[in-house]
């Protein structure tokens, strides 16, 4: 686990994050944003084959990413108004 606190630390500039995220979550443009599709699919018990399952892990692993540093931001700085 310290070996993905260290990996989230290390990144430096979160625009990027934030960029890849934005480009990638709704790509390919459709009816709706693709992520928001899959969430559809997973509700309705359709998200069963593997190519759909990547396409989530895909499209989703920046957000995590991205969640990760903001929580990690907000522990650095609770310990630094603390101390």
């Amino acid at each position: 686990m310290q070996r993905i606190w260290n990996f989230v630390d290390n990144l430096s500039p979160f625009f990027l994050i934030l960029l890849v995220w934005i480009l990638l979550a709704p790509w390919p443009m459709g009816p709706e944003p693709h992520l928001v599709e899959k969430y559809h699919m997973l509700m309705a018990g359709q998200l069963s084959r593997a190519i759909d399952i990547f396409d989530v892990l895909w499209h989703g692993w920046p957000l995590v990413i991205a969640c990760l540093w903001v929580y990690r931001w907000f522990v650095r700085r609770k310990g630094k108004t603390n101390a």
